[in-house]
């Protein structure tokens, strides 16, 4: 365990050194959420993103610009898993960042989480994949069919201080 964290956190740390080092600076696009209601445990963004917190971490809260390790598992509303970390691996990236974009529904979700913290994430289709379809990635994964939502259990790891 402690292993996999000191990884997480060398990994992070390169992430950042990485962006200090860019001559240009990172570019990167300011993710935003704005809360349009709250139904018992679930929030609901005004893009369609809903999302339950399932446990709240520490330090400073994950924002764009920033450095993340996490752990998550992606599912269909049939609970198919579509993508998996295995156990020792993490997602490294800075949220937001030119080239290292990934669905909106997913980005937005990240939005303040901190390490340790817990997330599931509701996507609709349409911050998703929309009409397009992915294959699947035998054996373990199965295709995301066009129009799908998506469910995202995440874990962080650690989130780059400011």
């Amino acid at each position: 365990m402690r292993a996999r964290s000191f990884l997480a956190i060398a990994a992070l740390c390169a992430v950042a050194a990485a962006c200090e080092n860019d001559p240009v600076g990172p570019q990167c696009e300011d993710i935003t959420r704005t809360t349009a209601a709250t139904r018992g445990d679930t929030v609901i963004t005004t893009t369609g993103l809903r999302y339950l917190e399932l446990q709240a971490g520490t330090g400073p809260a994950l924002e764009s610009c920033r450095g993340v390790a996490l752990r998550y598992t992606a599912m269909l509303d049939s609970g198919a898993v579509v993508d998996s970390l295995d156990a020792g691996q993490s997602l490294v990236f800075v949220l937001g960042r030119e080239g290292e974009r990934f669905i909106p529904g997913f980005e937005e979700g990240l939005l303040g989480l901190r390490a340790g913290g817990e997330r599931r994430l509701i996507v609709p289709a349409a911050l998703a994949y929309g009409a397009e379809s992915r294959p699947a990635r035998p054996p373990r994964f199965a295709g995301i069919p066009a129009n799908a939502n998506l469910i995202f259990d995440i874990r962080v790891q650690q989130v780059e201080a400011p």
